[in-house]
């Protein structure tokens, strides 16, 4: 898509600077090229040939979260990130597409078995010490990113949750739905506990749980500025669908699948048929959950709040659901954040790329939650969840991080343990890796 598509889009903005305030990322750096208004005018100028655009771009777009805050606040609906996004693509086919990327967005984010392999050859490295020897030993200087991403990531799961699934009892008895289960690439390797949750809670609602032999959704390369890559994703996905054979619904537990899997074909301007069924079978957890679950009868006792992770919240416009299913949980005393709408600062590899500012914007978020008392914090994004889990370590908050299938599985009957044995198996566990 050339960059004179995001002319239009840009000339809605009218600079008032209603975008600055909400905006995570400009309350961090405090700098006008930070907040939409800097960002907008500075691609327009370059769409309209009255700037250069150069490598120099970089900055500007790449520092952007895509959370929609700024869109959110203003009157003409200038849509930030989908000029930024525009921008970006530009960007890439100039300066952006190598052999890493293509390793990355083509064949590994591509192909589930290639990404799963990565992944868990990158864990088994960080168990059996090597990261912590490359720390000592100074090696990690050489890439400081490096050092970052093990900070953040903290301890990775054992297991990959495509491989607990093979394991797990996919229907239950008097299946009412068939129902296709969409695996995160980061539920799958970063939160495998919220996946199974989420599978064990499907089941016990009476579904039928397929789960689809999907690759990436495609939001990784689409970000990044790599649109054939994420056409080709959306596409495979498709397929994936249709191969599937009737199903009542595909639900997903990842906010940013969701939201990239309804909205990428008007995104990219991708006009296939085939994206139809993505765009009318996709429902994310809690609001599938919503749609056909009676009240739960469990009890879990638990002080609770909530974050909207972006492509939820924003994107999709869904915030009620999530509330309304927790709210109803006996013993469960919910506890509205403050700013529960905001940006956490994950944003994918946002936390890895944009260190320092991603730990302002994670620092106001750890300052709310610490107000609200809360010992669960639930989200419905593996990212946010990693990213949160990130901060309550860093702020040495004594609080859970998880997804909220976690509480509802528990509180519909679903066969997982209660919230303070797996918090005491965490901590053995922990102690026994020390």
């Amino acid at each position: 898509m050339p960059l004179e598509d995001a002319i239009s889009q840009s000339e809605r903005c009218n600079r008032c600077g209603y975008c600055q305030p909400p905006c995570p990322v400009f309350r961090a750096t405090g700098v006008e090229s930070s907040c939409g208004r800097g960002r907008i005018q500075l691609v327009k100028a370059a769409a309209e040939g009255r700037a250069s655009f150069t490598k120099d771009y970089e900055p500007i777009l790449f520092e952007c979260l895509l959370c929609r805050a700024c869109v959110e606040a203003c009157a003409p609906r200038a849509e930030t990130d989908l000029i930024v996004a525009i921008a970006r693509n530009e960007w890439f086919k100039k300066w952006g597409r190598n052999p890493a990327t293509d390793v990355l967005f083509r064949e590994l984010l591509g192909d589930r078995s290639k990404l799963e392999m990565a992944a868990s050859l990158a864990f088994k490295g960080i168990d059996w010490g090597l990261a912590k020897a490359a720390q000592v030993t100074g090696l990690l200087r050489l890439q400081p990113r490096a050092s970052v991403a093990l900070d953040w990531l903290g301890s990775p799961p054992k297991e990959l949750l495509t491989k607990r699934l093979r394991r797990m009892r996919l229907s239950a008895s008097g299946t009412k739905r068939r129902v296709g289960y969409f695996v995160s690439c980061g539920v799958n390797m970063l939160s495998p506990d919220a996946g199974e949750a989420t599978v064990r809670l499907l089941s016990a609602l009476g579904c039928e749980v397929v789960p689809l032999p999907n690759a990436c959704c495609g939001l990784p390369a689409y970000v990044y500025g790599d649109w054939e890559a994420a056409e080709q994703h959306i596409l495979d996905a498709a397929r994936v669908y249709r191969e599937a054979g009737p199903l009542d619904a595909v639900v997903t537990d990842c906010g940013s699948c969701s939201s990239h899997l309804r909205h990428v074909a008007e995104l990219i301007g991708l006009e296939d048929a085939q994206l139809d069924l993505v765009h009318t079978k996709t429902k994310d957890l809690a609001e599938f959950v919503s749609e056909i679950a009676r009240r739960p009868t469990a009890r879990v006792d638990a002080q609770v709040t909530y974050h909207d992770p972006c492509h939820l919240s924003r994107h999709q416009d869904l915030t009620t659901p999530p509330r309304e299913l927790l709210s109803a949980v006996e013993g469960v005393d919910f506890r509205e954040m403050k700013e529960a709408d905001w940006c956490c600062g994950g944003a994918g590899s946002y936390g890895i790329e944009h260190a320092e500012i991603s730990k302002v914007i994670l620092g106001r978020k750890m300052g709310w939650l610490e107000e609200t008392g809360a010992n669960v914090l639930t989200t419905a994004c593996p990212a946010c969840i990693t990213q949160l889990g990130y901060g309550t370590r860093r702020h040495e908050l004594p609080v859970r991080v998880g997804h909220i299938s976690e509480i509802l599985a528990r509180a519909y009957g679903a066969d997982l343990p209660p919230l303070e044995r797996q918090e005491a198996e965490a901590r053995a566990t922990e102690a026994v890796e020390a």
